[in-house]
């Protein structure tokens, strides 16, 4: 029987995949907003609940893929309402609505394959919106009067502190 870190190593090793892209950014986001105490919940109804009791849905997605492409991804943004499972509840809604107060969008923007490092947040977009200001899906070319960073200051117009140490997040 091998580790748990060999078991890690086989099987999140590709961080361009569309699933461990999108783990990775969830924690790039946990980070920033210093909510990595204990681990992630898999299936709850959003991705983050803050100290503050926001609930953020982080929504990942990249130009560039684990696969062989003739051309770079299209960036689209689904945030239709939905079902969702709470698994602070453990009960399950069959109410379809938006469950999050805040959407967080990362953008793995880099184009060249050879030297993609998902670990670089130079090499990432992060772009918050509020639940009022969302639609069923959200691109960065169509909708970006929607997707207007908040203003500066406290609470719900601030929700995305910056990093600790490192590097620092880049907003559209």
């Amino acid at each position: 029987m091998g580790s748990l870190g060999d078991f890690w190593s086989w099987a999140c090793s590709d961080l361009a995949n569309n699933v461990m892209r999108g783990v990775l950014a969830e924690y790039l986001v946990a980070m920033a907003l210093g909510e990595v105490d204990g681990t992630r919940s898999e299936w709850d109804s959003v991705d983050i609940r803050t100290a503050e009791q926001w609930r953020i849905e982080v929504k990942s997605a990249a130009y560039l893929q684990s696969w062989a492409q003739l051309r770079p991804s299209e960036i689209s943004f689904s945030i239709a309402p939905a079902t969702g499972w709470d698994a602070q509840t453990g009960l399950t809604s069959n109410d379809v609505l938006r469950r999050s107060d805040v959407y967080v969008f990362c953008l793995l923007h880099h184009e060249e394959k050879q030297n993609l490092d998902p670990l670089d947040l130079s090499q990432w977009t992060f772009l918050r919106a509020v639940h009022s200001s969302a639609g069923r899906t959200m691109s960065r070319t169509e909708d970006n009067q929607a997707l207007q960073p908040p203003a500066t200051g406290g609470g719900a117009g601030y929700l995305l502190r910056p990093a600790q140490g490192g590097g620092r997040m880049r907003w559209w």
